[in-house]
C-alpha cells in the first residue's frame, strides 16, 4: 500500500464517518474584514471557506475593489469604497474552491492588490500531517513571560490568535504540564493550550474550540507527531479502530512576531470534538459522557453529569474509577472470564479499545491506559430505551443503624407498607426519637429520570405506650450515608393496631449512581411533659423503583492521548506487547490475560503490522513528512535533535528503530501469521509481473539493472559507479542505511531486497532465504 492510498483512505474514512453521522461543513459562515486604506488592503490575503463573507471597510482615500488578476477586471465584482460607500460585501459561492484575486483600479499600478483564498480547511483538514500551518500569538510580553515560567499550569492570559491570512481573534493561553525547552531556567518554548471560545462565547477556529500545541516533551516532535499519525493510520483499516480516533499535525508558532518553533497540533478531546464527529447533538446532549483517565483509576468528567449507565455497569476492575475530586462510586467484584466475554463487547467497542492498546504497544508507550492506567479518553452513551418496567418493589436488605427501637431487623421491616403487618420495630421509650436507616439492593434495570418516579414508602404508627402528644415522621433520601433530600415532617396519628403510610418521591437524577441508595425514616417525639410525650413505631420500609426497558446498548469508544513518551527515546526495541510498562496493570492481567481478548488483540496487532504499521507504510509516511517539516525543524533552536545530529540523522534513527521494532513485534505476537509480501522489492515474477513474493525473480531483475551497463556480475565500486538506468524506477527501492530511494540501483537496494526476502521468521513464504 502506498502512502497516498493510506492517507487518502484515512481522510475518506473520516469524511464518510462525518456524513454517516449527519455532520456537514462549518456550522455557520464566517465574516472576514479587510481594511481599505491608502494604497493597501489589510490583510492583503484572507483565508476563507465556501459560503463565508468578505467585507471591505473604508478607512481613507477613494478606492475600488475589483476582481481579477492585477489591473484586469474579470467581471466577478467591482465596487467603489470611499467615504460615501464605506463598506462593500461579497459572499463566496458555496461551491467555489480556489483563489479570487482583486485590485484597486485607481491604484493597481502601485501594487494595491489582494486575494481571497477559498478552501475547506475544516476540522479534519487542519490536521493534515503533510502540511505545516503557521499560526500567531500576540500578547503582552509580561504576560508571555508569566506563561513561560508558570509551573502551576493554571494561569490563563488573553491574546490575539490567527493563522497567516486570517483575521486575529481573541483567545486565552496557558502553559501545559510538560518540560520547558531548553530548560525551566530558560523556558523559551513550552507546550500551550489555546482556548478559542473562552473570551468570545461560541467562537470557533475551523470548527475547533481548543488547540493543544505539544513540544514532543522528552521524545521530540517527529516521534510524537508520528505516534499520533500511526493511531490515525489504524483508523483507516477495517481491522483497526473503526472510528476517527486520532488527529495530529504540525504548526509553526510565532509569538509577538518571533518564530517560537515547530509544534505538534494534537486534536483536543472535548465537547466540540464530539460535535465534529456527530456524537453530541441537541438530541444526544444529555445522553453523552466524555471521561478522561488521569491515572491510578482516577478520571475527570469532561462532558456529562456523572455517571453514565456504562460507567455504572463497569463498576469493577480494571474499569472502575473515581473522580479526581472524589465521589461516592462503589467498586464491585470483577466477574469471571465467561461473564467478561459477554459483558465487555456489550458495553465497549472492544475492537477500538484493543486497537488503541495495540498501537500503543507497537510504539512502546509505557504511559498509556493499558500500561499505566492513564492518558486515554472514552465516550459513553445512554442506551436506547424502548419503554418502562412496572414499578420494581425493592425491600430493604440492610439496616445500617437504628435508634430507640426494639426489633429493628430486616426480617421485621421488609414487609409491604400497604399491607397491615404484625412485625414492627417498636419504640423503647416514648421520650426519645426513633430512627431506621436502611440500604437497598441495586435495582435490576436502569432508573428512569423524572421527578416523582422513584418512591420510598414506610409504615408508621404512634407507639401504644405513648402519651397524648402527636409525633411526626419523615423520610430522607441518602446515598453512601450523605443526605440528598429530606421529605416533610408528617403528623403520626395512627395508634396501636392501626398504621399509616408516609412516602417520599424523588428523581433518579438526584443520585450519582443507582447503587448505595439509602432510606432513613425518622420519628420525632412530641407532647410537652414526659408523661404526655409520644414516639413512633416503624413497621416496613420499601423502595418502588421505576425502571426502563433497555434496547440497544451503544458501545463505549476509546481514544488515545498524551503520546510524548514513546519509542523509548529511539532506544530499546524490545518493549513487551503484552506486559510492557511499569505494570503489570489490571488491564494487562484482566483484559490481555483473558483468552478471548488476548487472541483478538494479537490478531489486531498482526493485521496492523502487515498494513498500516508495516515498515513500508511507516517509511512512506516518514518519507512524505520529512521534506514538509525539515526547514521548520532547522529553524527551531529547540527542536530536541541531539547535538551533532541533523534532521536527516534523526529521521534515519527513527527508520532504524521502526525496522527493528517491526521484527521484534512480529516475533512477540502469539500465533503470528507472516504478512503477505507487499513491498517495493516485489517488482517481478516468472512472467515479469509482480507476483506477491520477494524472491529470485526480483533479485535477477535488480542485479540485471545494477550490472547491465558494465556487463559485470560483480557489484561496482563505489556503489553508484556505472549505475544503469535500466528498470531504475522499479529496482531503486532504497538509499544509504535503508533510507529513501536515492536515484541509484546499487548495494543499498540489494540489502533492502534481501532484508525483505529474509525478514519473516528467517525464511520467505515463497522460497528459501539465502
Amino acid at each position: 500500500m502506498q502512502l497516498s492510498r493510506l492517507w487518502n483512505r484515512s481522510i475518506a474514512a473520516a469524511a464518510a464517518a462525518v456524513v454517516t453521522l449527519g455532520v456537514s461543513g462549518p456550522a455557520t459562515a464566517a465574516i472576514h474584514d479587510v481594511i481599505v486604506r491608502d494604497f493597501v488592503f489589510d490583510p492583503a490575503t484572507v483565508n476563507v471557506e465556501p459560503g463565508d463573507t468578505v467585507r471591505w471597510i473604508w478607512e481613507s482615500g477613494v478606492h475600488s475593489v475589483t476582481s481579477g488578476a492585477p489591473c484586469v477586471f474579470d467581471g466577478l465584482f467591482n465596487a467603489t469604497v470611499d467615504a460615501a460607500n464605506p463598506v462593500f460585501t461579497y459572499v463566496v459561492q458555496s461551491n467555489f474552491i480556489g483563489v479570487i484575486p482583486y485590485f484597486c483600479l485607481p491604484h493597481c499600478g502601485v501594487g494595491m492588490t489582494g486575494q481571497i483564498r477559498v478552501d475547506h480547511l475544516d476540522w479534519p483538514a487542519v490536521f493534515d500531517p503533510l502540511q505545516v500551518l503557521t499560526v500567531n500569538l500576540q500578547l503582552d510580553p509580561i504576560a508571555w513571560d508569566t506563561i513561560r515560567h508558570d509551573l502551576t499550569f493554571l494561569i490563563e492570559v488573553p491574546a490575539l490568535f490567527w493563522q497567516d491570512g486570517d483575521k486575529p481573534i481573541n483567545v486565552t493561553v496557558r502553559r501545559k504540564s510538560s518540560s520547558a525547552l531548553p530548560s525551566e531556567a530558560d523556558p523559551q518554548k513550552v507546550a500551550l493550550k489555546i482556548d478559542i471560545n473562552d473570551l468570545v462565547s461560541g467562537q470557533k477556529w475551523h470548527q475547533l474550540t481548543k488547540l493543544s500545541l505539544e513540544t514532543g516533551d522528552q521524545v521530540g516532535l517527529i516521534v510524537e507527531g508520528m505516534a499520533w499519525n500511526l493511531h490515525r493510520a489504524a483508523t483507516s483499516v477495517p481491522f483497526g479502530y473503526g472510528y476517527d480516533a486520532a488527529y495530529g499535525s504540525w504548526v509553526r508558532l510565532n509569538v509577538n512576531g518571533v518564530y517560537n518553533g515547530l509544534f505538534v497540533n494534537a486534536e483536543q478531546r472535548n465537547k466540540q470534538a464530539l460535535r465534529n464527529r456527530g456524537l453530541y447533538t441537541p438530541v444526544t446532549a444529555d445522553e453523552t459522557w466524555l471521561y478522561k483517565a488521569t491515572g491510578q483509576n482516577e478520571i475527570e468528567v469532561k462532558v456529562g453529569i456523572p455517571h453514565s449507565p456504562t460507567f455504572e455497569a463497569l463498576c469493577y476492575s480494571p474499569f472502575f474509577a473515581t473522580l479526581t475530586e472524589g465521589d461516592a462510586a462503589q467498586e464491585c467484584p470483577t466477574p469471571g472470564n465467561p461473564t467478561l466475554a459477554v459483558d465487555l463487547p456489550t458495553f465497549i467497542n472492544m475492537q477500538g479499545f484493543l486497537t488503541m492498546a495495540a498501537v500503543n504497544a507497537f510504539v512502546a508507550n509505557p504511559d498509556s491506559l493499558v500500561t499505566h492506567n492513564q492518558n486515554s479518553y472514552y465516550v459513553d452513551f445512554a442506551p436506547v430505551l424502548t419503554g418502562k418496567t412496572p414499578n420494581e418493589r425493592l425491600p430493604l436488605d440492610t439496616v445500617l443503624d437504628s435508634l430507640n427501637l426494639t426489633g429493628a431487623t430486616v426480617a421485621n421491616l421488609d414487609d409491604d407498607p400497604d399491607a397491615a403487618g404484625t412485625d414492627w420495630a417498636t419504640a423503647t421509650t416514648n421520650n426519645v426519637n426513633t430512627v431506621v436507616h436502611a440500604a437497598f439492593p441495586n435495582p435490576s434495570g436502569l432508573l428512569v429520570d423524572g421527578f416523582g418516579l422513584q418512591e420510598f414508602r414506610a409504615s408508621v404508627r404512634k407507639n401504644a405506650a405513648s402519651g397524648a402528644g402527636t409525633p411526626t415522621a419523615r423520610i430522607e433520601l441518602r446515598q453512601n450515608g450523605q443526605l440528598v433530600r429530606a421529605g416533610p415532617n408528617i403528623d403520626v396519628t395512627a395508634r396501636s393496631a392501626s398504621q399509616q403510610v408516609i412516602s417520599l418521591t424523588w428523581d433518579a437524577t438526584e443520585i450519582l449512581v443507582a447503587a448505595a441508595v439509602e432510606c432513613k425514616v425518622i420519628g420525632t417525639k412530641s407532647g410537652g411533659s414526659p408523661a404526655n410525650r409520644a414516639s413512633v413505631d416503624i413497621g416496613a420500609v420499601e423502595w418502588n423503583a421505576e425502571g426502563a426497558v433497555v434496547g440497544e446498548v451503544i458501545q463505549r469508544l476509546y481514544y488515545p492521548w498524551d503520546l510524548d513518551n514513546v519509542l523509548p527515546f529511539i532506544g530499546d526495541t524490545t518493549f513487551d506487547i503484552y506486559a510492557g510498562g511499569p505494570g503489570p496493570t489490571a488491564y494487562q492481567t484482566i483484559i490481555l490475560g483473558h483468552p478471548t481478548f488476548r487472541a483478538q488483540y494479537s490478531q489486531i496487532l498482526n493485521d496492523l503490522l502487515c498494513d498500516p504499521l508495516s515498515e513500508a507504510e511507516i517509511f512512506a509516511f516518514l518519507n512524505a513528512v520529512e521534506p514538509v517539516i525539515t526547514q521548520a525543524l532547522i529553524d527551531d533552536p529547540n527542536n530536541q535533535i541531539p547535538l551533532g545530529l541533523t534532521v536527516v540523522d534523526r529521521f534515519n534513527d527513527i527508520r532504524t528503530w521502526i525496522s527493528q521494532r517491526v521484527l521484534n513485534v512480529a516475533g512477540q505476537i502469539e500465533g503470528f501469521v507472516p504478512c503477505a509480501v507487499s513491498s517495493p522489492a516485489d517488482f517481478s515474477g516468472p512472467d515479469g509481473v509482480p507476483d506477491g513474493c520477494v524472491d529470485s525473480d526480483d533479485l535477477t531483475v535488480l542485479l540485471g539493472a545494477w550490472c547491465s551497463a558494465v556487463n559485470d556480475p560483480n557489484p561496482p565500486s563505489p556503489p553508484c559507479e556505472n549505475c544503469t538506468q535500466v528498470n531504475l524506477d522499479l529496482a531503486d527501492i532504497a538509499g544509504q542505511g535503508g533510507g529513501p530511494p536515492d536515484g541509484c540501483v546499487d548495494s543499498n537496494d540489494l540489502t533492502k531486497l534481501l532484508g525483505e526476502w529474509c525478514s519473516v521468521a528467517g525464511s520467505n513464504p515463497c522460497g528459501t532465504c539465502f
